[in-house]
Formats: structure tokens, sequence, C-alpha cells
């Protein structure tokens, strides 16, 4: 989770984050991002990114639909960043 933090809110990718509300409506109510955890790199599509983010937007944070705000572990269990490790990331 450490690396994807790194990854999507530092450098030229974070730098396009910050507009992300430019590109919803105002009042939009469904998350901007999902992750999910999955066992098969191959298999993740357009149609997998769709069901996680309608999951996650139904029925809230869980392993198969989350977000930086609510993290699950691969086994479904809440858990947390590692700031120092995210910070090492950023400035390494």
């Amino acid at each position: 989770m450490e690396s994807a933090v790194g990854f999507s809110f530092h450098r030229a990718h974070g730098d396009a984050m910050k507009h992300r509300k430019d590109w919803f409506p105002q009042g939009h109510s469904w998350p901007s991002s999902v992750m999910w955890w999955t066992d098969d790199l191959a298999s993740v599509d357009w149609a997998e990114a769709d069901s996680s983010l309608v999951q996650l937007n139904e029925n809230g944070h869980s392993r198969d639909g989350l977000t930086f705000q609510s993290l699950f572990s691969a086994e479904g269990e809440t858990t947390k960043l590692h700031q120092a490790r995210v910070q090492e990331l950023r400035l390494g």
C-alpha cells in the first residue's frame, strides 16, 4: 500500500491527482478512485475496476473495494499505512 500512495500522490501522477475534483460534477457522491486485492494481475480490466467501484459505493469499504482512507489487508483485516515508509518512498 505504501508504494501505491507514493505513486498516487507524488510526482507527475500526484500533480494530476490534485485536479481530480475538476473531473467530476459538483455534488458527485461516488468515490473518485478505488483499489482492490487480486490474485491474478493479468485478469485486471476496466470491468473489474467498475465492479469494485460499484461495490465500494453500494456496500462500503472492504478488501474488494477500498481507498487510502480505509485500508484492508489481502485477508480482509483493517490496516493502516506505515507513514515512515511512505515518506521514505516519497523522498527516495
